[in-house]
């Protein structure tokens, strides 16, 4: 993205140009937003388009569609209720995103004043809506990682999936754009708290947001609080408050009141709220009349610090989300993402304009303002809605019974269609995180929805079930409270009872139309308010887990207690000695992996040492003590999401005999043995004057070798083996490993922890025991596929005619495949290619570089002294410097110069791919060159020596390219 000024620009007319251009050859498009004008959909005619959207908004696309001819017939609407917004399209070639805080509609893309960013790049995989859906996206979609990071994101969002590509981004990239989101791992939520690492002076968390409320506040200040009484300073710039203003509504037309204010005052270190200004008063801004003139639904927060007096700004977050506890607390319920600028000159350029620029806007909330808002708050005027607004889920939740193991779909209301078309199960894998489908048999005559069954369900729980529905029932539905009942007895509710077409009163529906009956009315409970469409539309509704549990479903595969026993014991194993453990049985469909058992005493955590399996459960070793130990064992990630409150306590046993004194030492031997890991296939030898704080040759696509040396040990080790962990902020399985086998890190820019592991052999079975760990830091390699090119390597040589020191060949190598964002001279500029005959670095001058943009070609001389078969000659290709767009990485390629008969040699380049090239000794043959159409587009400005070994022909002569005397295309070997 290039670090313009920020700009005022009409996103609308931008996206609709840049979309409906027939030129850009776009096949696809992938739409979020929170609410839309179908309208705007047609510039999207005849692309594969999904759009994700809450369902109120997805009715509106429906209901804007005919019902003889849909003319948005190529768009798939995926109804879930994420906040962020962005529009993608692409083709066979090109892409380009927008992201920011305006939705698909009128206001967001013409009226209102918001952020967007716009990004653009290259299809490095060809990938569609199919591919989206069926969660099949790729790490290298594009060449621009924020646009594939982005649709990562969406995907993770939309399907409740892991996504790793955020903690990835912030390994891979110290000071550049990352998408930010509040899905799995709440990558939001912590950013914050980075925004902040290093600061010294006083925060100042400036926040830009139409909706706010005092746990919004509260909940931001919290991330950023260096301790409970070190609270940051909170400017808000909040638009003007609207007349609508619901407090039962968190994020809608939400505002701040006088004792907010106080009180926030009185808890952080300085709370300011400024409002917006109306009209053009002090005009500051070129379009400022513009952007008073809208709605400033923009959300942005700015970090700034004041050091001796001065502001310095920090870092800025683009976001979707309003400043309220939904968006802001932890799970809070809101999904969001946005743009995490980290990059110097982005934020001081953006920063400003906030700060500076938009600033004149607003100005600082006076007591008329702040009376005049507890007085729209406290009246409810403006048409103010006394209900709390439920989903069509949460309304069929509410009618949803359970006979025996299965579900029971009771629709109450037969005068309103709701017609189940299909069902289907979603089922997820607790360890390994897959979700799989399973269509259910739904009895339509009798309702019942049955649950999944099905061998080998260990670990699995029932994500959600999926009804495909026809209704004209409305979105959303009210829900009234007993004190809104009471009011509806009295005819005194705030809006008349007759805006509503039904009313559903303990189960019993009833029309508005006329009077209510008495009874009913005095008698009820419960009672929500509902409006009809004037034709049906076809719909699918999502039952999460909530759902199904408040509608009294209990998963099958789920057993009751997770956990059915947990029994201390002693074991006396005759390779170590006594120990003491604890014997843990698992209810049935259980079976966590051994590290996802918890042990804790009073004061910390206990970690085993080892574990046997059991016929029920696994019984885990510990290192013997003295005294007895108060253990409490639950259960860890993933489980501990589904068994929250189980817990059982026991009383470790103490041991204070010789055997367990032997057990202790040899226990402390084996937790001594670290892995030690290698490239399974590459050797590269140390260079001098690089320093790096991680092993730089470990590879995303390069087989790691582990090596777990027992040698030492006094025990009769059967089996060794490796779990390999990948670090994360939600739970990875770990993959186990025999320790003869290599594995592929499973990402670039991972963190991987091995753990070691060995097994002894006993009377009740296999013991596993722990050794230390490893840590290895995964980068991503600069140079994916360099190939040798035989374009300059000649087919005979007059080897006993050339000098020793003299170069006998140039060694071409084609840039097919670099793993960069841009292609550009400067990522050649800090590349290196040096030569080494064993251990040895030789002196070389620089090879010939042959740029035709974007560079493609290096040629590196090879001396005749490669024949030595004695040595080994490599050749490794390695960054300058250790940059910041892609770690430290390094390719080497080995050469041999062999004699294979008497006439004849072998010249072998082993790298990315063996290559080998037959060389024949022949005194006639001529000296060896470069060809001179390989130098036809050199730098400018660039100084290329003559050497007399260039190809001197008809059509192009040296003398054309620069000449100079001095002769500099030399490798000298010092011994």
């Amino acid at each position: 993205m290039s670090k313009q000024p920020f700009p005022i620009d009409d996103v609308g007319s931008q996206i609709k140009e840049t979309v409906t251009d027939e030129a850009n050859s776009f096949e696809h498009a992938l739409i979020t937003t929170y609410t839309v004008t179908p309208g705007y959909l047609d510039w999207f005619d005849g692309l594969d388009t999904l759009v994700c959207a809450p369902s109120d908004a997805a009715e509106e696309i429906h209901l804007s569609e005919s019902v003889d001819t849909a003319p948005h017939s190529d768009i798939t609407i995926l109804e879930r209720d994420i906040h962020g917004k962005c529009v993608v399209v692409w083709g066979p070639e090109r892409i380009v995103a927008w992201v920011g805080s305006f939705n698909l509609s009128h206001a967001g893309l013409f009226m209102n004043v918001e952020w967007a960013s716009r990004f653009e790049g290259t299809v490095t995989e060809q990938f569609g809506v199919a591919d989206f859906q069926a969660g099949r996206l790729g790490e290298t979609l594009t060449t621009n990682d924020r646009i594939t990071q982005l649709l990562d994101t969406v995907q993770s969002l939309a399907y409740g999936t892991p996504s790793e590509s955020v903690d990835d981004a912030l390994r891979r990239w110290p000071a550049e754009p990352i998408v930010v989101h509040s899905g799995p791992g709440d990558s939001l939520r912590r950013s914050v708290a980075q925004c902040l690492t290093g600061t010294t002076g006083d925060v100042t968390l400036s926040y830009f947001t139409p909706n706010v409320n005092k746990t919004g506040v509260k909940a931001l200040a919290s991330l950023a609080a260096s301790g409970p009484n070190e609270q940051p300073a909170v400017e808000l710039y909040g638009a003007q408050p609207s007349a609508v203003i619901d407090t039962t509504q968190p994020t809608f037309g939400s505002f701040v009141g006088t004792e907010d204010v106080r009180e926030l005052e009185a808890q952080l270190d300085d709370f300011v709220l400024r409002t917006r200004l109306p009209g053009d008063d002090g005009e500051t801004l070129p379009s400022g009349s513009q952007i008073r003139g809208g709605l400033a639904h923009l959300k942005a927060l700015v970090v700034s610090e004041t050091i001796d007096g001065d502001e310095v700004i920090r870092d800025v977050l683009l976001t979707s989300a309003n400043l309220t506890s939904n968006a802001w607390e932890e799970n809070g319920g809101n999904i969001e993402y946005g743009i995490w600028l980290r990059d110097p000159d982005r934020i001081k350029t953006v920063g400003s304009f906030f700060l500076e620029s938009l600033a004149e806007c607003y100005g600082r909330a006076d007591e008329q303002t702040l009376t005049d808002i507890d007085e729209r708050m406290a009246a409810g005027s403006g048409g103010l809605l006394p209900y709390t607004q439920r989903t069509l889920e949460d309304f069929v939740t509410a009618q949803l019974g359970v006979s025996g193991t299965d579900l029971q779909a009771a629709w109450l209301d037969d005068d309103v269609l709701f017609d189940i078309e299909q069902c289907r199960w979603y089922l997820r894998d607790i360890v390994t995180g897959e979700l799989d489908t399973k269509d259910a048999v739904y009895e339509p005559k009798t309702g019942r929805i049955q649950s999944p069954t099905g061998e080998n369900t260990d670990n699995l729980c029932i994500e959600a079930l999926e009804l495909q529905v026809t209704t004209p029932l409305e979105t959303p539905v009210y829900e009234l409270s007993s004190s809104q009942l009471n009011d509806l007895e009295r005819g005194a509710l705030d809006t008349p009872i007759e805006d509503w077409d039904r009313i559903l009163l303990d189960g019993v529906a009833y029309s508005t139309d006329g009077a209510l009956p008495t009874d009913p009315l005095k008698a009820a409970e419960s009672a929500y308010l509902y409006r009809c469409h004037n034709r049906s539309l076809t719909r699918t509704l999502s039952l999460n887990a909530n759902h199904l549990r408040a509608a009294g479903f209990d998963d099958p595969h789920l057993p009751e207690t997770a956990i059915t026993d947990a029994t201390p014991t002693t074991q006396n194993i005759d390779a170590l000695g006594q120990l003491p453990c604890v014997e843990v049985t698992f209810g049935s469909g259980i079976s966590p992996p051994a590290g996802c058992i918890d042990f804790e005493s009073p004061t910390t955590a206990v970690q085993p040492v080892g574990w046997l399996e059991t016929e029920h459960g696994r019984q885990y070793l510990f290192e013997p003590a003295t005294e007895s130990r108060s253990l409490t064992v639950s259960l860890g990630q993933p489980f501990d999401k589904h068994y929250p409150e189980e817990s059982h306590d026991c009383s470790l046993p103490g041991l204070d005999t010789p055997s367990a004194n032997a057990a202790t030492t040899k226990l402390q031997q084996i937790g001594d043995i670290r892995p030690r890991y290698s490239l399974a296939r590459m050797s590269v030898p140390n260079i001098p004057d690089v320093n790096i704080d991680v092993d730089p040759f470990i590879h995303e696509d390069a087989s790691v070798q582990i090596d777990i040396d027992d040698s030492t040990l006094d025990v009769d080790v059967t089996t060794r083996a490796y779990e390999v962990h990948r670090e994360s902020y939600f739970y990875t399985p770990p993959t186990r490993y025999e320790h003869t086998e290599s594995f592929t890190p499973p990402a670039p820019y991972s963190r991987l922890t091995v753990q070691g592991l060995i097994s002894v052999q006993t009377e009740l079975g296999q013991l596993w025991l722990y050794t230390d760990k490893a840590t290895i830091d995964v980068q991503k390699r600069l140079i994916t596929s360099l190939h040798a090119s035989a374009d300059e390597i000649p087919t005979a040589l007059p080897f006993d005619e050339l000098d020793q020191d003299q170069a006998i060949m140039w060694l071409g190598f084609d840039f097919m495949d670099l793993t960069v964002e841009n292609v550009e001279f400067s990522v050649l500029e800090d590349l290196v290619f040096e030569c080494w005959r064993d251990e040895t670095k030789l002196e070389q001058s620089r090879p010939i570089r042959a740029l035709i943009e974007p560079p493609e070609y290096h040629a590196i001389p090879l001396f005749q002294s490669i024949i030595d078969e004695s040595a080994t000659y490599r050749i490794v290709v390695r960054p300058a410097t250790r940059g910041t767009k892609y770690a430290w990485s390094a390719s080497e390629y080995e050469i041999s110069l062999r004699r294979r008969d008497e006439d004849t040699f072998v010249l072998t380049i082993d790298g990315n791919s063996r290559r080998s090239f037959e060389i024949h000794e022949d005194t006639d043959a001529p000296s060896p060159m470069i060809h001179v159409d390989r130098l036809s587009n050199v730098r400018l400005g660039e100084e290329l020596p003559y050497h007399p070994y260039l190809d001197d022909s008809d059509t192009m002569r040296p003398e054309t390219l620069r000449q100079t005397d001095e002769t500099v295309l030399r490798f000298v070997e010092r011994q």
